[in-house]
């Protein structure tokens, strides 16, 4: 049996809308200008482009494209900058020849963080406290080490100057 290599006609993005307010509808109009700008309508046509799926809470959408116009797609998104006198800022979140990696919210989100993000940072914390802790308890000792040595100290001097005294006749 012959080993296959599976290739794919398509590429897909992963694209982040700022735009004012926005329907599928409207994201439709959105990338037929920005190719029309481009490249006009036949960038329409050979670039065979498909919004496959939008996400209103993060206002990403997934486009399909071919796979010989994946730079010329690109380079539209790159150029539009605004749609019916309002900015319209596009932004490449992601591109992937397999649409997986950018339908399953588990492998990539722009708007999750990491689960054991929070976890980590609450054992630091605790960490950092019993460090404080134990910074402030260590501290703590050297101080009344260097008060008893004071202390001692304070002691042999009064004695030096007892003995010192001890030679002299007061008058």
């Amino acid at each position: 049996m012959e080993k296959q290599t599976i290739h794919s006609n398509y590429f897909y993005l992963l694209i982040k809308i700022n735009y004012q307010s926005i329907t599928k509808e409207k994201l439709e109009l959105i990338v037929r200008e920005m190719i029309t700008k481009c490249y006009g309508q036949t960038g329409i046509v050979a670039s065979d482009t498909k919004i496959l799926s939008y996400n209103f809470k993060d206002s990403t959408f997934i486009l399909r494209c071919l796979k010989g116009s994946l730079s010329s797609i690109w380079a539209a998104v790159s150029l539009f900058y605004v749609y019916e006198t309002h900015p319209c800022i596009l932004e490449i979140i992601k591109v992937s020849p397999w649409l997986l990696p950018l339908s399953n919210p588990d492998r990539f989100s722009i708007s999750k963080k990491s689960p054991f993000s929070n976890n980590n940072n609450n054992n630091n914390n605790n960490n950092n406290n019993n460090n404080n802790n134990n910074n402030n308890n260590n501290n703590n000792n050297n101080n009344n080490n260097n008060n008893n040595n004071n202390n001692n100290n304070n002691n042999n001097n009064n004695d030096d100057n007892n003995n010192n005294n001890e030679g002299i006749m007061m008058e």
